[in-house]
């Protein structure tokens, strides 16, 4: 409802429900600036109200429900985790850990560059047959090269593409934390990377950023509830 309507219908009602003419009413202009503060303020603490977020119980950051995505502050809070940067190097003898999570999956996008290199590929073999056909040193011939030399270099530059989602680079951990099992599960089910050692029946979460506030780092867990 705008301002104004809002103002309209808090002088008319009054104080204590008792209506009040507006052509009647004394207010002076600090009086009605101050209301209308009052009333943007309330608006305002709605509004933020309406627009909290929860995952597992917790409420997402400010900066999580304007970038639809949920904070890694939120996420944390999902389920026990203690900080210990040092227990992979000092039980790296007692037992394996095994990464279960956080793998690095670039098929989906391989697969479409590929398909972009076939299409290509039939493109340049019509336009090879064009070139084989053209009279020698006619204005045709030397167009279909041009064309030829264009689409292969599309090509090459599609396979350095998938050369480098074939080898990526895998992300630095700074900080390790051992977590529940429900925590890892959650952890797992989003693709956060995951360690996980028999013998000691424990699990740890790699978290891979430093530096900036949780609550302004997001996760990949889209916010569409």
């Amino acid at each position: 409802m705008p301002l104004l309507k809002v103002l309209w219908l808090n002088l008319k009602i009054g104080v204590n429900g008792k209506k009040i003419k507006l052509k009647n009413t004394k207010l002076g202009i600090d009086k009605l600036l101050y209301m209308m503060y009052h009333i943007r303020g309330l608006i305002k603490e709605e509004q933020i109200m309406s627009n909290k977020k929860y995952f597992y119980g917790n409420q997402i950051s400010e900066y999580g429900v304007e970038n639809g995505y949920v904070d890694y502050a939120c996420l944390s809070k999902s389920f026990d985790a203690v900080l210990n940067n040092d227990i992979m190097s000092n039980t790296c003898e007692i037992g394996y850990w095994e990464q279960e999570s956080g793998f690095i999956d670039n098929q989906d996008e391989i697969d479409e560059l590929r398909e972009k290199i076939d299409e290509l590929e039939n493109e340049l073999y019509k336009v090879s047959d064009a070139y084989e056909e053209a009279e020698l040193g006619s204005d045709l011939e030397t167009e279909m090269e041009n064309k030829m030399d264009e689409i292969q270099a599309q090509i090459d530059e599609l396979n350095e593409e998938i050369d480098e989602l074939e080898n990526p680079i895998e992300p630095d951990v700074y900080q390790w934390f051992i977590v529940s099992d429900s925590g890892a599960n959650i952890l797992k089910d989003i693709n956060e990377i995951v360690y996980y050692n028999e013998l000691l029946d424990m699990y740890l979460w790699g978290v891979t950023h430093y530096g900036t506030r949780w609550t302004h780092v997001l996760t990949d867990i889209r916010i569409d509830w």
